[in-house]
């Protein structure tokens, strides 16, 4: 019970009356409130009961309620044994002592108190056995020994004890007591062989049939080379593992082993990286010792499409094949883009052009004013003739025009500047190097000051196309003779394929121009 007492107003004169709360639970207790609704207010002293099994006082508070005792007892269970535990856990209770009751068998249970004995037929505990044959004094679970003392089973428990009875060699026999002993001998023996070395063997096993291992050095009867060989073996030249090292053919030290060129017939290889240059332009890849093969990607490209860049996307407008080198090439049916304001290509591009290179002058103008000294439809030389004198003369003197391309002194010499590589020839000086190249049996047109490819000139489209034909054919007659094809079915296979793609053209031409004259026709009613 609360009883509330208001004891006056606060110093700052507010509204709020105290009350003084005398709890009946306990007396002296007075607690002070800004209310008084009684009910929100609990007695904070702690209980004064105490357990009526244990006698333990109360640890919570006075208004709490008091619960489950947890104060810690000593309480005996049925047992006969004392354990501690919680007051309010009593029965919750169980023993954790060994059970100490003693089996049939006269072992004292080992399981603990509060769970079910050991049977005894499940009973492990160690007891002494004297095995009936042998005499062994062994130690064995009371489980199986047991049973065959008081005759339950007549099956006699194996005796684990080493075999006491040597072998017709002298030996210790492995196996356990009981069991059959073995007719061959397996211990490790030394013994010298014929060469002189210590060497190891199975006892039962025949001396003459072991070789021996030890590395010894023996001197190669062909190559000299001194090199640890094992001892049984002889002086083959074959098993030679040195560095042969020998001039090749190319030039390089032979990189195979002494005892395989020795297999060869001394034909030594070399493991050199190659360093020639494929007549397709790119460098070869392959070892020296190799048949040269290009890996490459396969070079040929126009606006249109380009044949060999791995990638199988479209990349500024063009199309992308993504073909090696040695495959065949994609030929490209688009109208054929070398045309200039003179004079314009009727072909498909990846026909040879019919027209020639045009030879007007540049009409453009470089950036400082003066005129270009290049040719129509060519990139526009990076020189200025009077900006650059000096390079320009330098140019010519490099490059010096020959009299039998009938121009006269009074001529301005003009340029090309190849697309490729950058470099700036004149252009009369070019046509007679292209000439003269492709007159000795070049496969590919190159720039005459560093021997680049030289493929994006528009001037010489027309040479580079024809020479891409060609390697395109020889490309199909080596796939036709992997394939094991005679030279009349490669060159009319080929044929075929070329009357196909010819076929095509002249169907899209005249799909084409159909529908052209049927939009003007009905431009035309309308």
């Amino acid at each position: 019970m609360m009883k509330f007492e208001p004891f006056g107003l606060t110093p700052e004169r507010q509204c709020c009356v105290f009350f003084r709360v005398v709890v009946r639970c306990h007396p002296p207790y007075q607690h002070e409130s800004p209310t008084s609704e009684g009910p929100l207010l609990t007695c904070q002293e702690q209980c004064t009961k105490r357990c009526l099994k244990c006698g333990a006082k109360c640890v919570k508070q006075c208004q709490a309620d008091c619960g489950t005792c947890h104060a810690a007892v000593t309480i005996q269970l049925e047992c006969g044994h004392n354990v501690r535990c919680d007051c309010g856990a009593r029965n919750l209770a169980r023993c954790k002592e060994p059970c100490n009751i003693e089996l049939e068998c006269g072992h004292i249970c080992q399981n603990k108190c509060n769970s079910d004995c050991v049977k005894v037929e499940n009973c492990d505990q160690g007891v002494e056995f004297t095995h009936p044959r042998c005499k062994h004094l062994l130690i064995f679970p009371c489980s199986q020994a047991r049973p065959f003392e008081f005759g339950i089973s007549k099956a006699t428990p194996a005796c684990y004890e080493p075999c006491p009875e040597r072998l017709v060699c002298g030996h210790r026999c492995p196996l356990k007591c009981g069991q059959p002993c073995p007719t061959m001998c397996d211990t490790i023996v030394l013994f010298t062989g014929a060469c002189g070395h210590q060497l190891q063997k199975k006892c039962s096993e025949d001396s003459r049939h072991i070789k021996c291992t030890a590395l010894v050095d023996s001197d190669m009867p062909h190559c000299s080379h001194r090199i640890k060989i094992d001892c049984h073996m002889s002086k083959n030249q074959n098993e030679c593992r040195s560095i042969c090292r020998k001039r090749t053919s190319c030039g390089h030290d032979c990189s195979l082993s002494c005892g395989e060129c020795f297999k060869r017939a001394s034909v030594h290889e070399c493991s050199a990286p190659c360093t020639k240059q494929l007549p397709c332009g790119h460098p070869c890849r392959a070892l020296c010792g190799k048949p040269c093969k290009c890996l490459d990607s396969c070079r040929v490209r126009c606006v249109h499409q380009r044949c060999g860049t791995m990638s199988r996307t479209l990349k500024g407008g063009s199309l992308v094949h993504g073909r090696q080198c040695e495959q065949p090439c994609a030929q490209c049916i688009e109208p054929c883009d070398n045309h200039c304001e003179h004079r314009a290509c009727s072909k498909r591009c990846y026909e040879e052009c019919n027209v020639r290179a045009c030879d007007r002058p540049c009409a453009k103008t470089l950036r400082c004013g003066h005129a270009c000294l290049g040719l129509c439809g060519e990139i526009c030389p990076k020189l200025c003739g009077t900006c650059s004198k000096t390079n320009y003369k330098a140019v010519l003197e490099r490059f010096p025009e020959d009299d039998s391309t009938g121009s006269s002194s009074g001529d301005v010499a003009r340029l090309l500047e190849m697309p490729d590589c950058g470099h700036i020839v004149p252009y009369k000086y070019m046509d007679v190097f292209v000439k003269k190249e492709l007159a000795e049996g070049a496969i590919v047109i190159r720039c005459p000051q560093c021997k680049g490819l030289v493929e994006d000139c528009k001037r010489y489209i027309r040479q580079t196309k024809r020479l891409w034909a060609e390697a395109d054919t020889r490309k199909w007659e080596q796939k036709m003779v992997a394939e094991d094809m005679s030279a009349a079915e490669i060159r009319g296979r080929y044929i075929d394929m070329r009357n196909q793609v010819q076929a095509r053209i002249v169907e899209v031409r005249s799909y084409t121009q159909t529908q052209r004259e049927g939009g003007m026709e009905g431009k035309m009613k309308q």
